[in-house]
């Protein structure tokens, strides 16, 4: 046979007339708590999408199995689109789509054909199967513009989400079997997937607290300190004479954030008292998110 008949052979014409001799699978089984940490992310408001390179069967049961699907919302798989999609029927319901269509909805966005891919920010849950590594990008940088006032992170273990987590506003590298390709490349790398939430709820929540509370310090002091050489400044002639000396102006920054009553309120949540048990807050870091 030649070349270019070997490349319009189809798989039926190869898989045909064979006898097995054996036949073995491999589960790929999630990471522990992976479920657990996605509804708590869903609680906190978040989206959660899937984008993976399994086929269609595959892909509909790892949603299931961490949670991004649920069997108790119709789930609506999206293979190719016709003159008869309706696109409005998709809002609130989980979507298993290809990543053919994925590609078309793209195009039609960005030459404004249709808003088929806004319907798709709607739903529920969102699986992409069949997706490549352009595709996964294109996605992020998609919701990156059509949703300005939100946060995109995008997480992965393989080299295949490089390009993905390199488009969104936070990367996350899983370091594992796959190689550290994603985490060398990403913004954070963490062992495993349920260390997001450890990385969000409590590191990034009690970060906004601190750089909150230490911002509030700092334009109270320049407010206060501005105040009163204007004020004094009345009874000076307007001379421009300072009231407060450089070394505590310099120094007041310092005293806050060294040993004063800042350290004791830098936390909303002590992570170092509740990490182990989360069970005796009297809330939900996912509803204090």
């Amino acid at each position: 046979m030649t070349a270019e008949q070997i490349d319009e052979l189809e798989c039926t014409d190869v898989e045909c007339d064979l006898t097995m001799l054996g036949i073995t699978g491999v589960e790929d089984l999630l990471q522990d708590d992976v479920a657990k940490c996605i509804v708590d992310f869903k609680e906190a408001g978040c989206k959660v999408w899937i984008l993976t390179g399994d086929k269609g069967a595959t892909a509909n049961q790892i949603g299931i199995s961490c949670g991004v699907l649920s069997p108790k919302r119709e789930i609506v798989q999206i293979d190719q689109l016709t003159a008869d999609t309706d696109p409005s029927k998709w809002k609130g319901k989980d979507i298993l789509i290809s990543g053919q269509v994925i590609t078309e909805l793209l195009e039609a966005k960005a030459n404004k054909e249709n808003n088929y891919m806004d319907y798709l920010l709607d739903s529920e849950g969102l699986v992409v199967y069949r997706s490549s590594p352009a595709q996964k990008a294109d996605i992020v940088k998609t919701v990156k513009a059509a949703r300005k006032n939100e946060i995109t992170l995008a997480i992965g273990d393989g080299a295949n989400d490089v390009n993905m987590i390199e488009k969104a506003h936070v990367g996350v590298g899983i370091m594992g079997k796959e190689g550290n390709q994603a985490a060398s490349f990403a913004d954070f790398a963490i062992n495993q997937y349920s260390d997001l939430r450890r990385l969000l709820f409590w590191h990034g929540n009690n970060w906004a607290a601190k750089i909150t509370m230490f911002t509030l310090l700092i334009i109270t002091k320049t407010s206060v300190f501005g105040l009163s050489n204007v004020l004094f400044n009345t009874t000076a002639a307007f001379s421009s004479t300072n009231i407060i000396t450089d070394a505590f102006f310099a120094v007041y920054s310092i005293n806050v954030t060294w040993y004063g009553f800042y350290n004791w309120f830098d936390q909303y949540v002590s992570f170092k008292r509740y990490r182990h048990a989360e069970n005796k807050l009297p809330f939900k870091m996912s509803h204090h998110y």
